[in-house]
């Protein structure tokens, strides 16, 4: 198991930009012995790895739910548009046959069928 202390020491220094290196040398300079600072540095790498490995595949699962909603989103807006589409050409429909079936005074020819019948 690494020492905790070089481990919050390594990932302090890589966090603000410093290489692995270069706190590779600050470590035995300061009398770390050579075994621990590498079993450490490896253990960093392993656990960096998994956690930026983890932090891909939530990225990734969270884009594709972003992409899936957006999906469904455009899905729904096609179709309130095909069905308001489809309302108006029933409505001009309606309205083509009401004109050719009560002529061209359709008030008119409208009160002459509702009288007579």
């Amino acid at each position: 198991m690494a020492d905790p202390n070089i481990i919050s020491f390594i990932r302090d220094h890589l966090t603000r930009g410093v290489t692995g290196e270069e706190t590779r040398e600050i470590l035995l300079a300061a009398g770390w012995p050579e075994a621990a600072v590498k079993e450490t540095f490896d253990e960093v790498a392993t656990t960096q790895t998994m956690l930026f490995t983890q932090a891909d595949k939530m990225a990734a699962e969270r884009a594709e739910r972003e992409a899936r909603a957006e999906r469904e989103r455009l899905a729904a807006r096609r179709n309130r548009i095909a069905w308001r589409i489809g309302i108006v050409v029933v409505l001009l429909g309606c309205i083509v046959v009401g004109a050719y079936v009560l002529g061209p005074h359709p008030l008119a020819r409208l009160l002459s069928i509702v009288m007579h019948h």
